[in-house]
């Protein structure tokens, strides 16, 4: 009886031991559980944020992007009529050479006349 006593009080110590063993492992998975539910909810939160952020951001190049496609049909506008100024001033510069060739012609007739004239009269 006494060696199965002492087999009964090595098993329990050996139990006692575990259990204690048990608890501080189940103590260290809280402690680690802890920090990192921590940190996760911290990495969430600035994941949050920077959702923020980029919606802000996204906003932003969405109406710089329509601001961008206004200037851009001003300038391809101001672009046409520029063209159709300088294409109408084209125009006028070839109808002022023709005018100026036709009336440069018509004085040089006129000064052909008046020499002809001159001419008479001298005869």
């Amino acid at each position: 009886l006494g060696e199965s006593d002492e087999m009964l009080i090595a098993l329990d110590e050996g139990v006692k031991e575990l259990a204690i063993e048990q608890e501080e492992l189940q103590k260290d998975s809280n402690q680690v559980s802890s920090a990192m539910e921590q940190q996760i909810t911290s990495f969430k939160e600035t994941a949050g944020v920077q959702s923020e952020k980029r919606a802000h951001l996204q906003e932003e190049k969405t109406q710089l992007l329509r601001r961008l496609e206004e200037v851009t049909l001003q300038l391809d506008h101001i672009d046409e009529e520029t063209r159709t100024w300088e294409r109408t001033a084209k125009e006028l510069e070839s109808k002022l050479k023709e005018q100026r060739n036709h009336f440069d012609d018509m004085i040089a007739g006129s000064f052909c006349r008046q020499k002809r004239l001159a001419d008479e009269k001298l005869r």
